[in-house]
């Protein structure tokens, strides 16, 4: 329910969230609700600063498609167990694919308040057919997985994903995929993938994957962000004045 209800503000809210309950400890239930929308499938933009362009982008976009709120305020979950207490951050789908939100999940200011990231992605966008057969897998699949491998280097922080019709697997810290499951990396494989570190006789039992290990460590782009990269970009952008100002000019005398 919308907490804030203003003239002209729904009383509820659509989002894309997910949902924490812990059976053990019930009252630590919480939600998320996804931060980074993916325009024209999620929302329409220009809804409130543009209303006239958002009706017209609007008309290009099925009626059925609900336009939805994003999220506020990032949040973690707290999985507690007598053995101890870890925090778990939920980029949901496409929002692995931006640095910036996945920093802002497991950082809060200069400290580490996530040990894992958890996906949940519906990868039934990247699907397709010929001739009436059946649904493959595309290329899209292993480009998603690819991504949180980067958003796990850049966090130091492991990644576990469920992904329908994609490729679910757990990443290590490091970016290397240690798990997937069927073994292989394809997409459209049902099954299982319980990350226990079970083994028999040495040899890693089908459907087991090895523990997810939590780093404490911070990389520097988790705590400076896109500092560098904007410095990189501006000393870029210098650069390109320069020579363009510095070009000599046609008809300059003494040219040859």
């Amino acid at each position: 329910r919308n907490p804030a209800v203003g003239p002209g503000e729904p009383a509820w809210l659509q989002r894309n969230s997910a949902l924490w309950f812990d059976g053990l400890y019930p009252w630590a239930s919480r939600y998320y609700a996804k931060m980074h929308l993916v325009p024209f499938s999620e929302y329409v933009p220009f809804g409130q600063s543009w209303p006239g362009l958002h009706r017209l982008l609007r008309w290009f976009v099925p009626g059925v498609m609900q336009q939805l709120d994003p999220g506020r305020r990032p949040t973690v979950f707290e999985l507690e167990r007598p053995r101890g207490r870890w925090t778990l951050a939920v980029p949901i789908c496409y929002e692995g694919t931006f640095g910036d939100v996945c920093r802002q999940l497991v950082m809060e200011g200069r400290a580490k308040r996530a040990d894992i990231l958890v996906n949940l992605s519906n990868d039934g966008w990247f699907v397709w057919s010929w001739g009436g057969g059946p649904y493959r897998g595309s290329t899209e699949h292993a480009q998603h997985l690819a991504q949180y491998c980067f958003r796990a280097v850049e966090c130091r922080t492991p990644v576990v994903r469920a992904v329908n019709t994609g490729i679910s697997a757990s990443i290590d810290s490091c970016g290397r995929i240690v798990a997937l499951v069927g073994g292989r990396r394809q997409a459209m494989i049902a099954g299982t993938l319980l990350l226990d570190g079970a083994v028999s006789q040495g040899v890693r039992l089908p459907g087991h994957g090895p523990k997810v290990l939590v780093d404490r460590r911070k990389s520097l782009y988790s705590v400076t962000g896109d500092v560098f990269a904007s410095a990189v970009a501006l000393v870029g952008a210098a650069m390109t004045a320069g020579i363009l100002l510095g070009r000599p000019k046609a008809g300059r005398k003494g040219r040859q």
